[in-house]
């Protein structure tokens, strides 16, 4: 029988249990993830998906918590970093201090949907937009309309959020234990001059509905 020095087992337990820790450890794995290209943005467009993100970045939504974007953004303002970029205003597009932020909602609503997140509130626009898929965008406006889900996991989860000149990536991670799920769209044509569009969460071979928008498709920008 082999006997051990205690010195060792005092060098090794903590070892042990910070291992176990490790991987057993919340925000491991990537549940939910959005990507878009942005290259055919404006320079003040990006100013402000950059501003919105570095403040969304690395947050964590700890279980049974919500989340806002527009109270962890904040207001889109010129003194908060944020300048005139074109938003979409009714049928037309007009230049708003923070536009162009919508991007990133979308893609944090995508992720969200992906990781199974509850969605609490999301609104989406009047008119297709060629960075996002039809059925898969949130608009926001500070004071008007939020884009908001829930925790109603276990564990936390942290979402990611990175922008550069070229792209804007969002992942959201939780447990290794967490099941993705697959989002299936199903566009048709509603009339001449709209699109109707129906988002579906697959789990397993079941099919459940998310949401029925009906964009403007002759103002594509």
């Amino acid at each position: 029988m082999i006997k051990m020095d205690k010195s060792y087992l005092i060098i090794l337990l903590p070892l042990v249990i910070l291992l176990c820790y490790w991987q057993d450890r919340p925000c491991q794995t990537t549940v939910g993830q959005a990507h878009s290209r942005i290259t055919s943005l404006n320079r003040k467009s990006k100013i402000n998906i950059g501003q919105a993100c570095r403040r969304i970045d690395e947050y964590v939504l700890r279980p049974g918590e919500t989340f806002s974007f527009n109270r962890v953004v904040g207001p889109r303002t010129y003194e908060r970093g944020f300048v005139a970029a074109p938003t979409y205003l009714g049928n037309g597009t007009a230049s708003t201090e923070g536009g162009g932020v919508c991007l990133v909602s979308s893609l944090i609503y995508k992720a969200a949907l992906e990781s199974g997140l509850k969605i609490e509130e999301r609104t989406p626009h009047s008119r297709t937009i060629s960075t996002v898929l039809p059925g898969l965008d949130a608009t926001v406006w500070y004071g008007r309309q939020d884009l908001k889900f829930k925790n109603e996991t276990n564990e936390p989860v942290k979402i990611q959020c990175k922008a550069n000149f070229y792209s804007v990536d969002v992942s959201i991670l939780g447990s290794k234990n967490a099941l993705s799920r697959r989002i299936i769209r199903k566009e048709n044509p509603a009339s001449a001059t709209q699109v109707a569009v129906a988002v579906y969460l697959q789990k397993g071979d079941a099919l459940e509905p998310v949401s029925q928008d009906l964009y403007d498709r002759t103002r594509n920008n």
